[in-house]
């Protein structure tokens, strides 16, 4: 007998989710927004991190950075509209590693 594939879920990319990344600090700064993030048990240099801000074409990346048992991800700012809040996401990508943060939100005066 023949065993079927199994189906496994699929994100537009080719790399597996493997991970989860985690907000660290996020601020409105006048008309941007600024994130920095973490992905833990992920200890690696050379991956990038992006954020996105729902509604808004712009994005910002920065390199990761291998920390004791994380990943590190460094300020990253996008200008978004003045007032309201605003909803975001961090990816983290390497040769290896798929992550993402849940969805957040920063408010105006946060």
């Amino acid at each position: 007998m023949t065993a079927s594939p199994r189906p496994t879920e699929t994100s537009g990319s080719d790399l597996p989710y493997n991970g989860e990344v985690l907000i660290v600090t996020a601020e409105r700064e006048g008309g941007n927004v600024a994130v920095t993030a973490m992905v833990p048990n992920i200890a690696e240099d050379g991956g990038t991190c992006t954020l996105s801000i729902e509604g808004v074409s712009a994005t910002a990346s920065v390199e990761g950075i291998a920390g004791n048992g994380v990943t590190y991800c460094g300020v990253m700012t996008v200008a978004v509209p003045a007032d309201g809040a605003v909803t975001f996401r961090v990816v983290y990508t390497s040769s290896t590693t798929r992550a993402q943060s849940a969805p957040s939100t920063v408010e105006s005066g946060q």
